[in-house]
């Protein structure tokens, strides 16, 4: 699964938005195990510092895999085959 950052149109000139972005998720299976990875790629053009950005990078990577994971505790297996 792979994602693109996209334009957007109606900026505000109050905020900063991202010059370029993309990611993915990788499914494998390898063994009899399945291996699952995210990569992902953010570039604020140099409005944050440095610093802040890998920690907003960070702690938004965090939120992601602890979402997934509550997402997968209240789905059923039938209904999660489908998805």
């Amino acid at each position: 699964i792979e994602w693109y950052l996209i334009e957007n149109s109606e900026k505000q000139t109050d905020a900063v938005y991202l010059n370029a972005g993309a990611g993915y998720w990788l499914f494998e299976k390898k063994n009899g195990v399945s291996y699952i990875t995210y990569s992902l790629y953010m570039d604020v053009g140099g409005h944050i510092p440095k610093f802040l950005d890998n920690q907003l990078n960070y702690n938004g990577i965090l939120n992601v895999f602890r979402d997934v994971l509550n997402y997968s505790n209240n789905i059923s297996i039938s209904k999660a085959r489908w998805m």
